[in-house]
């Protein structure tokens, strides 16, 4: 503590340096002066009256030395605040006051104006808020109005996008879209509805003759697809059953190709 005291008032390095000896003695008497007061009530209680008698002496001579000693350092301490008196040419209010003196570099009044200075250094002549008024306007462009004038621009540049502009066109773009998808459902249902794709339903339709349980037979599906005509000639003979003799087929001239395509020859019928 004493050298950092030191290292901060160089001035005051010997009347420190003294009360940080007076300070180290003060503590190594009392240490000394209770260990040979324990010695000598310990070498009492054994019966050792030489041993107490020396213990007794020691602490005796450390309370004299260490006196010596101490009035010495004290002097001492007295010498040098007479010369930093002297110095000050007064008291040693006024060498703490030069002291103060030499580390702000002088006042004209309080440390506290150096300080101010110093604010004042690096704020300039103007007050704090007009500082940051001024560092607003640089960030805004030192627009007239303040910074409140440039938010209310960019709003304004804001709706002036869309109020009008943006928002209608996308309006009429999703209003173009909804028309073009009209006319194409349109355009769809006028084609079912114009009778176009009745040749498709007619082409993978098969309507059956006959409501017995041979109209799903080979003859109807074959009638229905091909438009072929089939004739049965039966015979009847003594016993009165019905058994089928022949069968013909006959088919349209514009479906041989057809037939022959699906069949290869009609031969196979």
């Amino acid at each position: 503590m004493a050298d950092t005291i030191i290292g901060a008032f160089p001035q005051a390095e010997h009347p420190v340096g003294d009360i940080a000896d007076l300070g180290t003695l003060t503590f190594e008497t009392s240490r000394d002066t209770v260990n040979g007061t324990l010695e000598t009530v310990s070498d009492l209680t054994g019966a050792d009256l030489s041993g107490a008698l020396d213990s007794a002496t020691g602490v005796i001579e450390t309370l004299v030395d260490n006196g010596s000693a101490a009035i010495g350092i004290v002097q001492h301490i007295a010498d040098d605040l007479g010369n930093l008196g002297d110095l000050a040419d007064g008291t040693p209010l006024e060498m703490v006051t030069d002291v103060i003196d030499g580390i702000t570099g002088g006042t004209d009044g309080s440390p506290i104006d150096l300080l101010t200075n110093v604010v004042s250094g690096i704020t300039g002549t103007e007050s704090s808020l007009g500082i940051v008024t001024n560092l607003l306007g640089s960030i805004t462009g030192s627009l007239n109005g303040g910074a409140l004038s440039e938010v209310t621009h960019i709003t304004a540049d804001i709706d002036g996008v869309f109020s009008g502009g943006a928002l209608d066109s996308i309006g009429t773009t999703i209003s173009n879209a909804t028309d073009n998808l009209e006319l194409g459902l349109d355009g769809l249902t006028g084609g079912l509805s114009d009778g176009s794709l009745d040749g498709i339903h007619n082409l993978i339709s098969i309507s059956l003759n006959g409501e017995s349980e041979n109209s799903l037979g080979v003859d109807h599906i074959l009638t229905a697809i091909t438009g072929m005509t089939s004739t049965v000639t039966t015979v009847t003979d003594s016993t009165g059953s019905t058994s089928t003799y022949t069968e013909t087929i006959t088919s349209p001239s514009t479906l041989t190709n057809l037939s022959d395509d699906l069949f290869h020859s009609l031969n196979l019928f």
